[in-house]
């Protein structure tokens, strides 16, 4: 059966879906459009209502696109007319018409990110259907996300931390996954396309100034216009490859370490259980062996000399270089409870606010102010370049809800957005426990004149995202729709 004959008998529209009983079936499109490379996927996404709140099942990947260098104008600028082209010739390929796109996710990463490439790139989605969620994914967020959809977030369970290391076109990302979440994302200035020539030729094409510096760093000489000499690619990948395993074995990063982009390098910590995910994935999983004029195949082949003089033994994602989100389910809508606390300078509605979720053992037993600081800077900064507006912290809540707990909690998100230079960004916490007014009123002492927003008998994990309504009635419970990603592995919630 064809693509275009799978999607012949699906419903048109949101509210045409298939509801049967607490079942929902929703058509929904991931879209990763980053500095090299873009691509498409198409899903049928199966949810089921359990305690009120519609969770993913099941995910059928219907159609994958073909995987596509970006296309640039001349000034640097993404050229948006061209990603449209290509995306409606995905459409056409896979056999669906906008109005049988329910939702769907388009994650934004590298130089997709600047504004005007973000504006245009969302005003050519608006006319594909469905509603779509925009995520722009700064470099810890592409870190998490990858992690995510690579399967190390699921593999991490087990109690072993997990390495997922994204190895992109401009960028590297290391993520340490523990016991089901992502504990810290660093980025590095390497990737695959810092240096592009013609396969034929050899003249090189493309150099960015981390491309530049890197080849400086091993003597090794490249211009734009002349042949980048096959010598100096394996000079520079097997150095590249050198460190790059010196650091995931928790030794010297070296040359790694000195294209550090997310703060200071911090050591690993040796593990055995790393998966490798993003386009020179593809090489190293045997799934890719064209050469595209650029330092991927030269990369992953001096990667597997090291790996194999190292004691790893790893895995390349089975999604590789498509370990991004294949798509976003929309659910109905949940209700908090009627005790809320909302600022007067609070304003609603709202679209789209990224949730960070704090973990629950933070919670549990005394509440510390020093590890809810903490843990808020952590997970705020793991969704850089997510929102420029406020952000979703959300709370399991566990125990009693006495002074002293509701004031170390409030105490630290105060002091964990303050930190992060933030302190007069509005603030949303949401939980799943009847707390909202008491620690709305103790967090508003802390945070006098700042737009405070806290909500309850919500439930929402890490990567959510929610669309908060005005409040039924002058001062009635708020609607909270809840929009969840989708990735090829079940992420967990935490």
């Amino acid at each position: 059966m064809s693509a275009a004959d799978t999607w012949h008998d699906l419903p048109s529209g949101f509210h045409a879906q298939m509801l049967e009983g607490d079942r929902l079936v929703l058509v929904s499109t991931g879209i990763d459009i980053g500095s090299s490379t873009m691509h498409m996927a198409v899903s049928r996404l199966v949810a089921e209502r359990d305690a009120g709140r519609f969770s993913i099942v099941t995910r059928e990947v219907l159609y994958e696109s073909p995987v596509v260098l970006t296309p640039y104008l001349d000034d640097g600028r993404i050229d948006s007319a061209a990603v449209s082209e290509v995306f409606e010739g995905h459409y056409r390929s896979a056999g669906i018409r906008p109005e049988q796109v329910d939702t769907g996710v388009v994650i934004l990463t590298g130089v997709a990110l600047d504004r005007e490439n973000a504006r245009s790139i969302g005003e050519m989605l608006m006319r594909w259907g469905g509603q779509f969620l925009s995520v722009a994914a700064g470099d810890r967020l592409e870190g998490v996300l990858a992690a995510h959809g690579s399967g190390a977030v699921a593999r991490s369970r087990s109690g072993e931390p997990t390495l997922n290391v994204d190895i992109g076109g401009g960028t590297i990302k290391v993520t340490v996954c523990h016991e089901g979440r992502v504990d810290s994302v660093q980025a590095f200035d390497v990737g695959s396309r810092l240096i592009a020539w013609n396969p034929d030729t050899r003249v090189v094409e493309r150099l960015e100034p981390a491309g530049r510096a890197l080849a400086s760093r091993v003597a090794v000489d490249v211009e734009i216009g002349r042949p980048f000499a096959p010598a100096d690619e394996d000079r520079l990948t097997s150095a590249l490859a050198e460190s790059l395993v010196s650091m995931l074995e928790g030794a010297d990063a070296g040359l790694i370490a000195q294209t550090v982009r997310t703060d200071s390098f911090e050591a690993l910590g040796a593990t055995n259980s790393i998966v490798f995910s993003g386009g020179t994935a593809e090489y190293l999983g045997g799934r890719e062996t064209r050469d595209f004029g650029d330092l991927g195949q030269g990369l992953a082949a001096a990667l597997q000399r090291e790996l194999q003089r190292s004691a790893f033994t790893y895995d390349t994602s089975a999604a590789g270089i498509r370990a991004t989100a294949i798509g976003a389910g929309q659910f109905t809508m949940q209700v908090s409870g009627i005790t809320i606390h909302r600022s007067h300078e609070f304003p609603l509605p709202l679209r789209n606010v990224p949730v960070a979720a704090l973990h629950p053992e933070l919670l549990q037993g005394q509440v510390r102010a020093d590890d809810v600081a903490h843990a808020v800077r952590a997970r705020l900064a793991l969704l850089d370049g997510a929102a420029e507006g406020p952000v979703a912290l959300a709370l399991r809540w566990t125990g009693a809800a006495i002074y002293s707990r509701l004031a170390a909690i409030a105490t630290g998100v105060a002091a964990g957005v303050t930190e992060l230079g933030q302190p007069d960004k509005p603030i949303i916490l949401v939980a799943d426990g009847d707390v909202a007014r008491l620690l709305g009123g103790v967090l508003q002492e802390q945070l006098p004149g700042v737009p405070l927003l806290v909500i309850d008998g919500i439930r929402v994990v890490d990567l959510d995202f929610i669309d908060v309504a005005a409040p039924i009635g002058a001062h009635g419970p708020i609607p909270v729709t809840v929009k969840s990603l989708a990735f090829r592995s079940r992420r967990a919630a935490v």
